[in-house]
């Protein structure tokens, strides 16, 4: 504690016997103004006091900082080494942090908040070894950042134990859409690091912002909106990375997915089969992949439009950057332009199958099976 000008006040009475020092017993009021926490500052604060047997217990605890106040109780039993409490109320969250010690701080170190945060906390802390620690909090908050990702809003809802930090719940609005899920670290003990295990669903995202946020690029071949889904698990531990492991997909609507450079070459080859045609609309993506190794595979992927589909299966190296696809092309059977393809290219268009190679700046797009002078085309 540090205080400013202002001292602490109380309105206390003391009871007791003689001989019998368990008997002990001070209640009453007390307060204070202007006070300096574990570098926090709190504006003004109240609460009714109890103290006995090596339990302090604050009741109808008021606490007021400029942007908010919290109310509730809390109780430190330094016999047991146990605190208990029930709060809630709007504060700053890295005020929140420094409050509640290193453990807490350290987490939220790596959040930025626009906002003051509203939340309500209740439960346990065990300390000096105790193992029977539990909080269960309810936390949401306006501009919200974690990282690169910047949220509109963020609830989430925490159950934390010794062994076990469980987001139940994260429900956050971002880039025009939303993603909601949960996230679990177990920690396994002395010796051993924690594992993690994330699920999450995204919805109607961005298209653009998330490959701004993603990858630093932006514009028009980034249009469209993107949902997905991830389950995940690994350790939280320095060069493990590889055991990251899990499933996902991946779906684009409204996009302008053949202008991704990632489809640059097959652009200019199917447009000089027929002009035109490696531009064509093609505006829904979607892709169901699996983790592991450092490889993100998928049997499934699939690009679809007005004039004609692709369809793919391979793996992406995440280290290297690498592609290694199967990659065929389809016409569709209907619209005019897909009449007029078939009859100009047929019977080619039924052989237009590729290998995708090379990394997601430098693609390469090599025909299968068709004569050189059609293949020099993809060059």
């Amino acid at each position: 504690y540090k205080l400013e000008d202002r001292p602490l006040w109380a309105d206390v009475r003391f009871e007791g016997k003689k001989g019998e020092p368990e008997a002990f017993r001070a209640y009453g009021d007390a307060g204070g103004a202007g006070v300096f926490y574990r570098g926090a500052y709190l504006a003004h604060g109240t609460a009714r006091l109890m103290v006995s047997n090596q339990v302090v217990q604050l009741d109808d605890l008021h606490v007021e900082r400029d942007e908010g106040s919290v109310d509730g109780f809390l109780r430190l039993d330094f016999e047991n080494s146990v605190v208990s409490l029930d709060m809630a109320g709007r504060m700053d969250a890295k005020a929140i942090g420094r409050m509640s010690g290193k453990e807490v701080e350290g987490v939220l170190r790596n959040f930025e908040f626009g906002a003051p945060i509203e939340g309500h906390v209740n439960g346990e802390i065990h300390f000096k070894g105790g193992a029977n620690t539990r909080l269960e909090i309810q936390a949401g908050g306006d501009d919200v950042s974690l990282w690169a990702y910047q949220t509109d809003h963020l609830d989430v809802d925490i159950f934390w134990t010794n062994r076990l930090l469980h987001v139940q719940r994260f429900d956050a609005d971002l880039y025009g859409g939303g993603v909601t899920g949960d996230f679990q670290v177990v920690f396994q003990g002395p010796g051993t690091p924690p594992t993690y295990a994330l699920s999450a669903a995204a919805e109607g995202l961005n298209f653009e912002d998330v490959v701004r946020t993603v990858a630093h690029r932006e514009g028009e071949p980034y249009r469209g909106r993107i949902s997905g889904t991830a389950q995940l698990d690994g350790v939280l531990a320095p060069g493990r990375a590889a055991e990251l492991a899990g499933t996902g997909t991946i779906d684009v609507v409204d996009g302008r997915i053949m202008s991704i450079p990632v489809f640059g070459g097959l652009s200019r080859g199917l447009s000089r089969i027929y002009p035109g045609l490696g531009f064509a609309s093609q505006t829904d993506f979607s892709a169901a992949f699996r983790l592991a190794d450092l490889h993100l595979s998928s049997r499934d992927v699939r690009l679809e439009g007005d004039v004609f589909s692709l369809k793919g299966k391979g793996r992406y190296g995440i280290e290297e950057k690498s592609l290694d696809f199967d990659v065929e092309f389809k016409l569709l059977r209907t619209g005019n332009v897909g009449t007029v393809v078939r009859v100009v290219t047929f019977p080619l268009t039924k052989l237009l199958a590729f290998d995708l190679e090379g990394t997601l700046d430098e693609p390469r797009w090599r025909p299968k099976n068709l004569p050189r002078e059609v293949f020099e085309l993809f060059e």
